[in-house]
């Protein structure tokens, strides 16, 4: 069982590795096999309009088997909104697409069966034109 000061330390260090003087990787430089170990804790957010804060909209592309396991839902296609499931979650995507920071967040939620869950979450940004960011890379632990 990984632990959450572990998880986002090794998320950031291998994002920071891949970036190197970039303002963030791109997507395909995110390999998988690198994450093995994490992945049940990996989301991968898109960006479809990050420009206006409270406008701003982004979808679950992947989703990790721990995350829809702890929401106690199948997430991927989903919409992530001002009043998604996640509390916070909306407000850090957007923070870390205008502004291609690093965002953390720490919540309580709701899940689907009506329990009440703790969320930890990382946000890092992942920009294939190196200008503007169009993923969040996610790491999550939820308890």
């Amino acid at each position: 069982m990984i632990h959450w000061p572990v998880l986002r330390a090794r998320l950031i260090a291998y994002w920071d590795r891949k970036r190197g003087d970039r303002i963030a990787p791109a997507r395909p430089e995110i390999d998988p096999l690198d994450l093995a170990r994490v992945l049940p804790h990996v989301a991968l957010i898109d960006v479809l309009d990050g420009i206006k804060a409270e406008a701003a909209t982004f979808r679950y592309r992947l989703v990790g088997e721990h995350i829809n396991e702890q929401t106690g839902r199948r997430l991927a296609g989903e919409t992530v909104g001002p009043a998604f499931i996640l509390p916070g979650l909306h407000e850090a995507c957007a923070t870390a697409a205008a502004q291609a920071s690093i965002e953390t967040i720490e919540s309580e939620f709701l899940n689907a069966s009506g329990v009440y869950k703790r969320l930890s979450a990382v946000l890092l940004p992942l920009s294939t034109d190196g200008e503007r960011v169009d993923t969040l890379l996610v790491g999550a632990m939820i308890d």
